[in-house]
């Protein structure tokens, strides 16, 4: 490159000579220090992923198995952990102690139904729309004979003529027109064994708006066993009764005959006797 001054003065040339072994060196060093810092990094970050990945899936594994547990097991004999956490960990922690709180109230009140249902001496079962059985208690099994597994999903009138089908069609026309129904049938138990009963029937809809059935029945036997005994006694009674003032009709006459029979006899005696 020629060097020259201001003036014009030329001063000479000046030439730069590049070692490109050395500048290869230069580069090549400087690309094998890069490579290992990205590599130092690449190490770093995967290490910061591990642990951080480690603690959050150990987190989130922790809440899967309280979810887990919360669906199969008792919900009274745990706790929820990480809820203090200021994270999204925590907030799903708390929104699951709420779900598990929510659940263990549902929970003691359909216990406590449960209870009441399968204590009320009345026998009471559940009908959907096509007439199936989808729920009965431990009064239904006691009277009618039939278990829960002999009946669930079944309609009344395959149950030996629980109902007949004259009467089960009676009672369905008439709840076409009104939404209870309530009355005196027999009916036979699973042994076959008569009994009669007194049914109240209530047609209602649920929260989808499906039709179904509510019958709570009574075994009446006994009752209506005494109610004839009582009927055949109050019958005894009004005989005895009515033969009692017959009797009392017939003292007069048969005094009157007496005494006429005692006069003819003292007339005949005396020798009287017309």
């Amino acid at each position: 490159k020629p060097i020259t001054l201001e003036d014009g003065t030329n001063l000479g040339s000046l030439y730069i000579l590049y070692d490109m072994n050395e500048f290869s060196s230069v580069v090549e060093e400087n690309t094998k220090h890069t490579a290992l810092l990205i590599l130092l990094e690449i190490l770093i970050s995967t290490w910061i992923a591990y642990i951080i990945g480690v603690k959050l899936t150990r987190k989130l594994t922790d809440l899967s198995e309280v979810a887990l547990h919360i669906g199969t097991k008792d919900l009274y004999d745990f706790e929820i952990p990480h809820q203090n956490d200021a994270t999204e960990i925590g907030i799903l922690s708390k929104s699951l102690n709420t779900m598990k709180n929510d659940l263990t109230i549902r929970k003691r009140k359909l216990e406590e139904t449960k209870h009441l249902f399968d204590n009320i001496k009345e026998a009471i079962l559940a009908l959907n729309n096509n007439g199936e059985i989808t729920q009965v208690n431990n009064a239904f099994s006691y009277i009618t004979g039939y278990t829960y597994a002999d009946v669930i999903g079944k309609t009344l009138r395959k149950l030996n003529h629980f109902i007949s089908r004259r009467v089960f069609l009676k009672i369905m026309k008439k709840l076409e027109q009104s939404s209870t129904w309530q009355g005196e049938i027999s009916s036979l138990t699973k042994d076959q064994k008569e009994i009669i009963l007194w049914l109240n029937i209530t047609k209602a809809y649920n929260e989808y708006n499906e039709l179904y059935y509510i019958i709570v029945f009574a075994d009446i036997t006994n009752e209506k066993e005494k109610e004839k005994q009582l009927q055949i006694q109050s019958k005894m009674a009004t005989m005895g009764e009515m033969i009692g003032n017959i009797a009392h009709q017939w003292r007069q006459p048969l005094s009157a005959i007496s005494s006429l029979a005692s006069s003819m006899k003292i007339q005949q005696e005396l020798g009287i006797l017309n």
